[in-house]
């Protein structure tokens, strides 16, 4: 089940990609090929070689199994599906989900946000309890054949994902020699990508959850490539992306600027408290540029933070103990569950057991 779990929150997690010095927030790993994070040097010699660290991906009878099961399996009482696991609480929740006249499904955004927001929670419990929880969005809110069309673009939306691992690896030899700044090789890697979801998915599909996302990427890979172009003065530079803003859609442009903008703040903040100013310090730099909502939001999320990390350095305090003790394997176990039970509720356990490798 690790593996899957590797797989997915792999392909889900939002990251900054750095290019040509300009640092970017991508929609999906899909986005660009490879994180920084994933190519290390493994040697001294001239000129330094790159190992890229391969994608874990699983058989997609694995996957279709996994989905037939949820579909198949007794299903849990109500309480389980209204007790979200941490990560999700408080998040707003995707929009509902619509049929046409006929009873088939409408397949927009929403379909695919309903996926991606139980798949945050990869890690926090199993993959079978998130396939279940997307079933019972489905099953609660459409009709049988609106349901089981949501079932199968789950499966197809799952091995997709899956996939882009195996695209990955087979481009990451190449990346390893010639780097992830590569953009003719980034823009192969993405055309391979794109290609590929004709395996998995109908046309409508693909524009339904792809359009604006692809959108982006392009206007993303236009922009770092004028700023790339030695050939160009800095004042045909400035003009090259204006002229690229101009022909972009604005939602892209305001997009590009709103993630730019948070990147910059985050870099900021950052500063900020390494020179040790003051929470009160950042949180009125936050209000300035971002606005009283959001910054509001991001302290809570960091007293949060706070709260959740003093609860698990005491918890890690008291395992290091009860470690060190002289108790047989079977005991050894039993202590750390009761003492998992004393820190934290039995969603926070599941999270907890992950973090600890268990």
């Amino acid at each position: 089940m690790n593996r899957f779990y590797q797989v997915i929150s792999s392909a889900l997690i939002l990251c900054f990609f750095v290019l040509a010095g300009v640092v970017f927030l991508l929609g999906e790993d899909d986005s660009l090929p490879y994180n920084v994070s994933e190519v290390e040097d493994v040697s001294n010699e001239e000129p330094k070689l790159k190992r890229v660290i391969k994608e874990q991906t699983v058989d997609p009878a694995f996957i279709s199994a996994l989905v037939d099961g949820s579909q198949q399996s007794e299903k849990p009482d109500v309480a389980f599906y209204e007790n979200l696991p941490g990560s999700l609480i408080g998040a707003p929740k995707p929009a509902a989900l619509e049929e046409d006249q006929d009873g088939n499904l409408v397949v927009d955004q929403r379909v695919k946000r309903v996926i991606e927001f139980y798949l945050m929670a990869m890690g926090e419990e199993p993959i079978e309890n998130i396939i279940a929880r997307i079933e019972y969005e489905f099953k609660s809110q459409l009709g049988d054949t609106a349901y089981h069309q949501g079932m199968a673009l789950l499966e197809n939306y799952l091995q997709y994902r899956n996939n882009i691992g195996v695209i990955k690896n087979q481009y990451a030899d190449r990346v390893a020699v010639s780097g992830s700044t590569d953009m003719s090789l980034i823009k192969e890697i993405k055309q391979a990508v794109r290609d590929s979801r004709s395996d998995y998915f109908s046309e409508e599909v693909i524009a339904a959850f792809y359009s604006k996302e692809d959108q982006y990427d392009d206007y993303m890979i236009s922009k770092v490539e004028i700023l790339q172009d030695s050939s160009l003065s800095e004042e045909m530079k400035s003009q090259q992306l204006e002229m690229l803003n101009q022909n972009t859609s604005f939602e892209v442009v305001q997009s590009y600027s709103e993630a730019n903008q948070l990147s910059e703040v985050r870099t900021k903040i950052k500063a900020m408290r390494a020179e040790g100013l003051s929470e009160d310090d950042v949180n009125l730099y936050r209000e300035q540029q971002l606005g009283q909502e959001v910054a509001e939001r991001l302290k809570a999320l960091d007293e949060e933070r706070k709260v959740w990390q003093t609860r698990l350095d005491d918890y890690r305090l008291e395992l290091k103990h009860l470690q060190a003790g002289s108790y047989s394997d079977v005991e050894k176990s039993r202590l750390i569950e009761e003492l998992r039970a004393q820190h934290f509720d039995e969603r926070e356990i599941l999270r907890v057991r992950v973090l600890d490798g268990v």
